[in-house]
C-alpha cells in the first residue's frame, strides 16, 4: 500500500471517529463525509440496540415475579 493511501485512509478513519475534527472547504466532500458518519453511527446504534434487546430477552424470566 502506498503511504499516500495510508494517509488518506487514516484521515478518513479519524473523521469517522471524531466528526467534529473533520474540516474541509469542499462542500461535496463534507456532504459525503456526513453521509459516511451517519451510516457508521446508525449502524453501531442499530447493532447495540438489537444486541441489547436480544440479551434482555434472554435474561428476563418468562413468568412475572409475584
Amino acid at each position: 500500500m502506498s503511504e499516500n493511501f495510508k494517509t488518506v485512509q487514516q484521515q478518513f478513519v479519524n473523521a469517522i471517529k471524531d466528526p467534529d475534527s473533520f474540516e474541509t472547504n469542499n462542500a461535496d466532500i463534507k456532504r459525503r463525509m456526513d453521509i459516511y458518519q451517519s451510516l457508521f453511527f446508525n449502524n453501531i446504534m442499530g447493532f447495540i440496540s438489537t444486541g441489547s434487546v436480544s440479551y434482555t430477552h434472554l435474561t428476563l424470566p418468562t413468568t412475572p415475579y409475584v
